[in-house]
């Protein structure tokens, strides 16, 4: 599917909101704490994380090569990885592991079949342009570039918020006017796919799926579109729920 349509006012949100990913991952630390623990067993060899914000959420010990990339690079240049309860500066040696790169998931620079792990965490719902469809087909457009780039029996683990069914709902109904309201204020609404649309969008897609996981919200929550607002997991969980996928590419 040769398709997307760009979004530019996504790269000037989180260049404007770099300074709240600090609040958001220790507000969120137990969240993915839970997912690090779900993810770091799928971890080795060339490793390419999309969109990754900065903060390194599982183990390196089996990775060969690591690439960072984010349309925006400032936090991604001075990496954090968890450490216990922690969030700390990746230390000079590990460092040597890593390259950067200014990166968006629907252009991405790197040749077909470089990666064994492709990880796109959280990024599918910010592909979201000011229709439902188109927001689906950059979606969609996404995975194939991930395909395209992930070696034979590759493995991509993309983790992702997914609405509850009446959420879901509302949200088909009201996007394309709710998006424009929010425009206006430099709020890029984001399109969330319900878990059963990921999960057949990646078999039609042809990957194998090997692992669906919720990964459990820690007791307060954080949301890039609203910094300022921790909502309890109670309420989060009645809205949006997370889920990691691992899926291989046959």
């Amino acid at each position: 599917m040769s398709y997307y349509k760009s979004n530019d006012s996504q790269k000037e949100f989180f260049n404007q909101i770099i300074d709240t990913y600090r609040i958001g991952n220790e507000a969120n630390i137990d969240l993915l704490l839970n997912l690090r623990n779900a993810v770091s067993e799928f971890i080795e060899g060339d490793i390419l994380d999309i969109g990754n914000g900065g903060l390194i959420n599982f183990d390196i010990d089996k990775a060969k090569s690591v690439i960072l990339a984010d349309i925006v690079l400032d936090p991604i240049k001075n990496p954090k990885i968890i450490k216990g309860r922690s969030i700390v500066e990746l230390d000079e040696d590990h460092k040597k592991l890593f390259n950067f790169v200014e990166a968006d998931v629907l252009k991405m620079p790197f040749a077909d079949k470089s990666f064994d792990r492709v990880l796109m965490f959280n990024v599918a719902h910010h592909l979201s342009v000011e229709s439902s469809k188109d927001s689906v087909l950059n979606i969609n457009y996404a995975i194939d570039g991930i395909k395209r780039i992930l070696r034979d029996d590759g493995i991509f683990l993309i983790w992702e918020t997914c609405p509850s069914f009446p959420i879901k709902l509302a949200q088909d109904a009201g996007y394309n006017l709710l998006f424009w309201i929010l425009k206006k204020f430099n709020r890029p609404l984001p399109y969330f796919l319900a878990r059963k649309n990921i999960k057949k969008l990646l078999e039609k897609k042809g990957f194998n799926l090997i692992l669906v996981k919720e990964i459990e919200w820690g007791d307060k929550v954080y949301s890039p579109i609203f910094p300022k607002i921790l909502a309890p997991r109670w309420l989060w969980n009645k809205i949006l729920r997370t889920y990691l996928f691992v899926a291989k590419k046959n």
